[in-house]
């Protein structure tokens, strides 16, 4: 359930003091009991519960009695709330991604328009090589239009790699000799044959690889499952 922008304010301010988020940090395991949150700062036990009545009021953490001691577990569904609020209304960075094969004329050229059509949310993609071509290639452009009505000539062109900012991720396209090489976090190679001088089947067939591993990516970035390249 969505709140208003009114009801994350008790829980914002709860948040606002260092001892409480270090209780919640705390709390982000199993159960815990008063005695032990006690053990970790020097205050008294009136001072704790002041602490623990804000955050049980702010709706953050569950309390309990058990015997002698109150018990405080976090509110998993609340906290998930909360951060949710925060992911909506903080300005979301883009993953950079470049796209690299030599020529920078085809299926990188597919890559980046596929990124930015259906991941670019999350990916901000380019596509880059060693080389250039005078155009982009033109079997690739006429059937990216019918599959997916995007008219890579509007906004894409032939670039090399030094003409793109730095990115997060690599991804070369499958390249017969030696890549080109780009400093990044993540880097991997897709294993895509070259359609370039076959048919429109074997161009469709290269989209619809790409468009599944776009696909693929976006989820992996937006789990955090990419790890750094060492």
């Amino acid at each position: 359930m969505d709140w208003s922008f009114a009801e994350y304010v008790p829980a914002l301010k709860a948040l606002s003091d260092e001892t409480r988020l270090k209780i919640v940090h705390m709390l982000s395991g199993d159960e815990m009991c008063a005695c032990k949150i006690l053990e970790e700062f020097s205050i008294s036990q009136s001072t704790l519960s002041y602490h623990m009545k804000i955050l049980a009021d702010s709706g953050l953490i569950h309390a309990r009695r058990d015997g002698a001691w109150m018990k405080y577990t976090l509110n998993q569904d609340r906290t998930k709330e909360l951060v949710g609020f925060m992911n909506r209304i903080m300005p979301k960075t883009k993953v950079k991604v470049a796209f690299v094969c030599v020529h920078n004329s085809c299926r990188s050229q597919m890559a980046e328009a596929l990124a930015n059509h259906l991941a670019g949310d999350i990916i901000e993609g380019y596509s880059a090589g060693t080389e250039t071509k005078p155009q982009i290639n033109q079997d690739a452009v006429r059937n990216m239009k019918e599959l997916y009505q995007i008219d890579m000539e509007e906004k894409q062109y032939s670039k090399l790699i030094d003409d793109i900012p730095e990115v997060d991720i690599v991804i070369t396209m499958g390249c017969n000799v030696n890549c080109p090489w780009l400093p990044c976090k993540h880097r991997e190679d897709w294993g895509l044959d070259d359609p370039t001088g076959q048919s429109d089947q074997v161009f469709k067939d290269t989209a619809k690889r790409i468009e599944e591993k776009v696909m693929d990516l976006k989820k992996r970035i937006a789990n955090g499952l990419l790890q750094s390249k060492e």
